[in-house]
């Protein structure tokens, strides 16, 4: 009976144990389950924040394109209808927003070239000052012949419009490719075709 009752002891004695370490580990790993948890939450705020920085920083970029598309064909379509461009006031709103968009490729280089559509603006912007450049030499040859203008000046800035909206498109489209991650977690589109 008294190895029965030692065995008994035992028996009891490493249940207890087995159920106290048992405890024990279950604490631990809760405690380090719940850090990493926390800390996992931290990481995907992170993430989430910068995504929305991201995709706030490509409609940015898609809203000055499509503003320099827009004043270069004001221009563009005055100077197809009426063979002279509408005047140094109209490069008021162009010069800016160029300068905007250079500001910005070179801020945000390293989004543009991750994304792959650095070159792409950055060529953009160099076809929008070109064309600025053309229509101040057709502001100044108007300027210097009472009001007329060399057909092939005219020609030349319709054709760098012609390159610029090309490009536009372009940009958009590929910018309507580039994905930025939801609150959801899910892959959505920064821009949406309309």
């Amino acid at each position: 009976m008294q190895v029965t009752a030692a065995i008994a002891t035992s028996v009891l004695t490493s249940a207890v144990v087995a159920a106290a370490v048992s405890a024990l580990l279950k604490h631990v790993f809760d405690k380090r389950l719940l850090r990493m948890e926390k800390h996992l939450d931290a990481v995907y705020d992170a993430l989430r924040e910068r995504e929305q920085q991201r995709g706030q920083i490509f409609e940015r970029f898609a809203g000055t394109v499509h503003e320099v598309r827009n004043l270069a064909r004001e221009i563009a379509e005055h100077v197809r209808v009426e063979h002279a461009p509408l005047g140094e006031d109209a490069l008021a709103g162009l010069r800016p927003a160029l300068k905007r968009l250079e500001r910005d490729i070179y801020g945000f280089r390293l989004t543009l070239e991750v994304e792959g559509v650095f070159q792409d603006i950055h060529a953009f912007k160099n076809v929008g000052k070109a064309f600025v450049g053309l229509v101040r030499d057709l502001l100044h040859e108007q300027a210097q012949f009472d009001g007329g203008a060399d057909a092939g000046l005219i020609d030349e800035v319709l054709t760098s419009y012609d390159g610029l909206d090309l490009q536009y498109t372009e940009i958009i489209e590929r910018l309507t490719q580039v994905e930025v991650l939801s609150r959801s977690g899910l892959a959505i589109p920064v821009l949406t075709r309309s």
